[in-house]
């Protein structure tokens, strides 16, 4: 993926678990439950890798974004704009099978940029 700018995510993730013939871990940085998935997803966006399966990556908030989003005070703005953006936005185009614009934030969606 590194050499190509391409490749599948449930692989990608699995490569960030493996181990050498020594047993020590390939990646270790990147083995963790949060930082791997981050990982795989900024090679994606905003770095521009083409990475197929992407939507089976989770999304985990870490400690940091947390930390961020309540000192700044934005916990209870990103809560229900967020919610209602997936409900109404990102839901429906899931059950349409295609991307339906529901707003300006709909120009960056990924799941429907290619064709």
């Amino acid at each position: 993926m590194i050499d190509e700018g391409c490749g599948d995510a449930g692989e990608l993730r699995r490569d960030l678990q493996t181990r050498d013939e020594d047993g020590r871990a390939r990646f270790p940085m990147l083995r963790g439950l949060k930082v791997g998935p981050m990982w795989i997803r900024i090679m994606a966006n905003p770095d521009g890798a083409v990475i197929d399966r992407i939507e089976t990556i989770t999304v985990a908030v870490d400690v940091q974004v947390r930390r961020a989003t309540e000192n700044l005070g934005v916990t209870a703005a990103l809560d229900p704009a967020l919610w209602f953006f997936g409900r109404h936005g990102c839901g429906h185009c899931e059950r349409e099978g295609e991307k339906v614009s529901f707003g300006r934030a709909c120009d960056h969606c990924v799941r429907f940029s290619r064709s």
